[in-house]
């Protein structure tokens, strides 16, 4: 069964994710697939050429810079920068259970865009925000539910940011309106983010029937039913489309 809403970004407290708690012994699958886009309702927005100041310009060696929220492959219509996570997923505490949480998740500020345009993180897990380019970037997060932050840097500074609480939320920067991303953050681990092929991969999630649900910041999201069997990929693909008028 798949649902689409149109409503693309919404806070992920917990009335709205429920965790099933799994034993330890639990054995695991994968979930894999793809993101793609459906022109069911209408054609996608093309990318557009960012308008960029003349420090921009020469950051980028005077190349071109396109739009990021809406990346359409001509050549099979897959759809990058999805948010992909388990809705009713196994509990975990923090990212202090997780083997991998040791290392932080970096965003990059360099040719005047945010470098990857959409990320996730399991809470508690270090973001560290960094300045790349040679001038002066404001980093404006915009959660509901974690406390807000609105940081400048200048070239080479980093700043380390948590989060306690689930919710997926834009980052913009007050100095260049062009620059975007967004952040998805979840109390487990499984999610992803569609890479440039619009595929994804959730690793180590336990048997079982569960929720997953595509998130999209222009289209909205669309929930799926999938089942998951110990050491078998399990397949599932997303098709995404303008919201109805």
């Amino acid at each position: 069964m798949t649902r689409q809403r149109s409503t693309p970004w919404l806070a992920l407290g917990t009335g709205a994710v429920a965790l099933a708690v799994y034993p330890a012994s639990t054995l695991a699958g994968s979930l894999v697939g793809k993101t793609t886009f459906s022109d069911k309702n209408g054609p996608a927005e093309g990318r557009v050429k960012l308008k960029l100041d003349t420090d921009c310009t020469a950051a980028n060696s005077g190349n071109a810079v396109g739009s990021e929220d809406v990346i359409v492959n001509k050549s099979d219509g897959t759809l990058r920068n999805v948010i992909v996570y388990v809705k009713n997923a196994p509990k975990r505490e923090s990212a202090k259970d997780d083997e991998t949480s040791q290392e932080s998740i970096v965003l990059d500020q360099k040719g005047c865009t945010y470098h990857p345009h959409v990320l996730t993180l399991m809470t508690g897990r270090k973001l560290t925000v960094k300045n790349s380019d040679r001038m002066l970037h404001n980093i404006h997060g915009l959660p509901q539910i974690n406390p807000g932050f609105n940081l400048s840097q200048h070239f080479g500074a980093t700043e380390d940011i948590t989060f306690v609480k689930p919710e997926i939320f834009k980052v913009k920067c007050d100095v260049h309106p062009w620059m975007s991303a967004w952040i998805g953050v979840f109390n487990h681990p499984y999610h992803a983010v569609s890479d440039k092929d619009g595929a994804y991969r959730i690793d180590d999630l336990p048997a079982g029937d569960y929720e997953v649900v595509a998130v999209h910041e222009v289209y909205g999201e669309v929930t799926q039913k999938v089942t998951v069997k110990d050491g078998e990929p399990a397949e599932l693909s997303f098709e995404i489309a303008r919201p109805k008028k």
